[in-house]
Parts: structure tokens; C-alpha cells; sequence
């Protein structure tokens, strides 16, 4: 179900974002060369949801996030297959950098991750990750896996905490 949608070189600025707002929320399409500035977030603010070709992005979620459900870059499976290269990420408080979730196929490649959040800068749900050659700069946390297959490879983690962590695998 390609969405055929192609949203590119755009500025998005939410000064105050609420309860479930998000810059962009498409499925199956080509996302690339937008530069998003979410603040003072509350709960489920995502800059990107949904999923497809997620190239070149400039991501920046900082305020307050709240809840659990904020993440600069959101990838939700559907059985499809998504690729997030060449970002730039800020995330802070409460929020993830990039979350994977749901029967993904997923290539995450060549990404800068910067933040000081509670959260995991990148957080594996669920889905077939190839995770390579990415950046993160993180206060606390890199990379959360559990249930999910993944191969983690060629990627710089610098973090006062945990690096990476494996939850619920097998094999």
C-alpha cells in the first residue's frame, strides 16, 4: 500500500505541541530534506510517524516530552520496510530519538543521535533492524533491543550510562 506521498524540503515549527501531535504522520512514502522544531511537547509528540524512506531529515523534539510515546523519528511496521539515513536528531526529557516498532523491516544508517533524555536514544520493538554506521551522543542511553532481530554494526555510542541493552531475545 505505497502511499505515493512525497513530502520534502519543508520547515515545520510547533512552539507548543500537545497530546498526540506530530509533524508529519504518513505511511509508505519518501520523507526528506525537512527540518522539524517540536517544544514544550506533552505526550506522544513525534516529529516523524509512520514510515517509508526517512532521508535527510533535521529532527529537534526538546521541552518537556511527558509521556513514554515521543520520539524525534517513529517507525511503525505494517509488514513494510522503511529506511531513516542521513538524520540530524535532538531529542531531550522525556523522549527517543528513534523508535522501531511492529514487524518492521527497518535500516537505520548513517544517523546523528544527540540528547539528554530519560529515554533510550534508540529503542528496538518487534521488528528486523539492520542499525550501522550511526552517531549517538546520549546523556543516559543508546541503544534498548528486545524482541526484535537485529544486527547493531559500525556505530559510535558514547553515553554516561548503558551503551546497549538486549531485552527478551533468543538464539
Amino acid at each position: 500500500n505505497q502511499s505515493n506521498a512525497v513530502i520534502s524540503n519543508n520547515t515545520i515549527y510547533y512552539p507548543d505541541s500537545f497530546y498526540e501531535s506530530y509533524a508529519i504522520r504518513v505511511y509508505d512514502a519518501v520523507i526528506e530534506n525537512n527540518s522539524i522544531i517540536m517544544e514544550n511537547g506533552d505526550g506522544e509528540t513525534r516529529g516523524i510517524y509512520g514510515s517509508g524512506e526517512i532521508i535527510n531529515n533535521s529532527i529537534d523534539i526538546s521541552g518537556h516530552q511527558g509521556w513514554d510515546g515521543s520520539a524525534a523519528i517513529w517507525i511503525e511496521g505494517n509488514d513494510g520496510s522503511s529506511i531513516a539515513t542521513g538524520n540530524d536528531i535532538t531529542y531531550n526529557n522525556d523522549s527517543y530519538g528513534i523508535y522501531v516498532m511492529g514487524e518492521a523491516e527497518v535500516e537505520v544508517s548513517n544517523n546523528t543521535l544527540t540528547g539528554s533524555s530519560s529515554n533510550w536514544a534508540v529503542y528496538l520493538d518487534q521488528a528486523n533492524v539492520n542499525f550501522h554506521d550511526n552517531i549517538i551522543t546520549a546523556s543516559d542511553r543508546g541503544i534498548y533491543v528486545t524482541n526484535t532481530s537485529a544486527i547493531i554494526t559500525g556505530n559510535l555510542i558514547e553515553t554516561s550510562g548503558r551503551g546497549v541493552e538486549f531485552q527478551s531475545q533468543s538464539g
